[in-house]
């Protein structure tokens, strides 16, 4: 790690402190804010997207409604983990992407921060030497030998002067060292965020490796019957993705707003894209959703679904949920409908990873906690 700290306490003799009188606390640090922009997410999802609520949550729809001999079974649910850690595998990889970029950016940004300590520090080494040459010891000792009024006076008004400078050099340094060590701490954190996004992801092509070589000798053994059936599946999936793929809205469209409703509620509107629908119902399943966001460093590229992330729609990642999932958040009085097409976050104790519109839709920047529960779309007259 390239740091530089400054250590005040050895820049500053006892002559220089003297004419120190105010100590300004170091700023406030925060992260940069992204420029804000629109926010919205597809009306129709793709046909393999559809899902029905359960006890537990949200699942896939039944497949096939026949009885099926257990390597078929088996061979079936090794496909659907398979297609998980698929899934997961892209997700990793654009945020071990995101998270190199993220790094180069912010070793650029510490270099600049500890160039400027480094010139701040340089300035006020500066202040002590000029107060060393000075000769001047003591600054009451300059006020207390002069021998008029006029003359205590005008050495005031002198010594005031070197106190500003001196304060401005001191001020400069500390504020300079703050950012530099902040600056700093983000580069930890961001490496060491890569070390985890990187095990993670060779966890699961791991486990995906070995449900591969299971799933080959399970099929090996099944009739030409069964065999049909995991294709079937197989080319469903790769369908559904195609579907999504197709789905996306490309990058940098305008995507306006409107207002939906859940049913029962009648005191209270969601946020929805203008094209989405405008009526859902409740499934009564909630739960307290502790949210993060991601932005314009995946903005473009693949999502886990196989739609291309837009951050200007109203989408989200989750881990374990199926895509075309649609949940209503609600924080404070700020409510969205969004839907979930991607897989993350990887963060423990994290439930859904919001997209940036998403996220300045429900008014917040970092994490926050939110109500959530799952709706569906009230059929129309002439959806039914």
């Amino acid at each position: 790690m390239r740091r530089q700290k400054a250590s005040l306490r050895h820049m500053a003799p006892a002559a220089a402190r003297a004419f120190v009188i105010v100590m300004l606390a170091a700023a406030a640090c925060h992260v940069p804010a992204e420029t804000r922009r629109a926010v919205a997410v597809p009306s129709t999802l793709p046909a393999g997207a559809a899902v029905t609520a359960t006890a537990s949550g949200i699942a896939p729809s039944s497949t096939s409604g026949t009885a099926l001999d257990a390597a078929t079974r088996e061979a079936l649910a090794l496909e659907d983990s398979i297609e998980r850690a698929q899934e997961d595998a892209i997700a990793l990889e654009q945020r071990i992407g995101a998270a190199n970029s993220s790094i180069l950016q912010q070793e650029s940004v510490l270099d600049g921060a500890q160039e400027n300590l480094a010139q701040a520090q340089s300035r006020f080494q500066s202040r002590v030497v000029q107060i060393y040459k000075s000769g001047v010891g003591s600054p009451f000792l300059v006020l207390f030998s002069a021998r008029s009024l006029s003359q205590f006076w005008t050495s005031l008004s002198l010594l005031a002067k070197v106190i500003d400078q001196d304060t401005v050099a001191y001020r400069d340094a500390q504020l300079a060292s703050s950012e530099a060590e902040y600056q700093a701490s983000v580069l930890d954190d961001q490496k060491a965020q890569l070390v985890q996004l990187r095990a993670l992801r060779s966890t699961r092509l791991a486990e995906l490796n070995v449900a591969l070589a299971r799933q080959r000798r399970v099929v090996a053994t099944l009739s030409e019957q069964s065999k049909q059936i995991v294709a079937k599946r197989q080319a469903a999936a790769k369908l559904t993705r195609a579907q999504w793929r197709a789905s996306s809205i490309p990058i940098g469209t305008k995507i306006p707003f409107a207002t939906a409703v859940v049913e029962p509620y009648r005191d209270r509107t969601y946020l929805v894209a203008a094209y989405q629908p405008r009526r859902y119902r409740t499934t009564g399943e909630r739960f307290t959703a502790v949210t993060s966001w991601y932005g314009d460093a995946f903005n473009g590229r693949p999502s886990a679904s196989g739609q291309i992330y837009n951050m200007d729609d109203l989408t989200c990642a989750s881990r374990t949920l199926p895509f075309g999932t649609r949940i209503a958040l609600t924080r404070g009085n700020k409510r969205v409908v969004v839907v979930v097409n991607d897989r993350g976050p990887y963060v423990a104790g994290r439930n859904l990873d919001l997209s940036y519109a998403a996220a300045r839709a429900l008014d917040f920047w970092g994490v926050a906690t939110m109500e959530a529960e799952f709706v569906e779309v009230v059929p129309t007259a002439a959806s039914r």
